[in-house]
């Protein structure tokens, strides 16, 4: 079984986790990074799916694998965006990081209720290496388009976005998963396996 078949299983068994927190500055609720630990682990663990978060460029680098084939993985970046040098707040920033970046990977529902000061905006790699922004699906569509006919590759650009879709890839809190190399994994594992 492949990750991607792993992961559809995993999201069939685990939705949502529970929120356990309140931020009393927003008068909101949110699920604490140890909610969403204990939400996810006992299910990946059944699945054989393991996952490891590193600080790397003052990003969050989050890698989820198959314990039975590490080469078939997913990884994504997080920025670290702090307003000042302030370790405190590289230590909030660094909890918010990774327990978005795992609400984010296993499409769980969760509301980004206290996140309210943080960047929304979705930045995507170009080809070269460079920083675009992609405000709509379209554009993100537009751009994976792009990457198929460079590719030369036999691929339906509306399931790919379906399945993008399906799996929050373009939701709005998800920068860290609308990084090129990311759904670039996803288009190459569809055409090599003629999906």
């Amino acid at each position: 079984m492949t990750l991607l078949q792993k992961l559809d299983k995993f999201r069939k068994k685990v939705s949502a986790v529970k929120k356990d927190a309140v931020n009393p500055y927003y008068k909101s609720s949110y699920a604490t990074l140890e909610s969403v630990l204990e939400t996810i682990e006992p299910v990946l663990e059944e699945l054989n799916i393991g996952f490891i978060q590193k600080i790397q460029n003052m990003g969050l680098y989050t890698k989820v694998y198959d314990i039975d084939n590490e080469e078939d993985n997913i990884d994504s970046i997080t920025p670290l965006i702090i307003a000042e040098n302030d370790m405190q707040k590289l230590g909030s920033a660094i909890t918010y990081a990774r327990r978005y970046s795992l609400v984010s990977i296993f499409c769980l529902e969760q509301e980004d209720d206290d996140g309210n000061a943080t960047l929304t905006t979705q930045v995507l790699n170009t080809f070269d290496g460079s920083k675009i922004i992609y405000e709509d699906k379209e554009n993100l569509k537009n751009a994976i388009n792009q990457y198929i006919d460079e590719k030369n590759y036999k691929l339906n650009i509306d399931k790919i976005m379906n399945y993008l879709e399906k799996i929050n890839y373009t939701g709005k809190y998800q920068q860290d998963l609308t990084i090129k190399e990311n759904w670039a994994k996803l288009v190459d594992y569809f055409a090599k396996n003629n999906k």
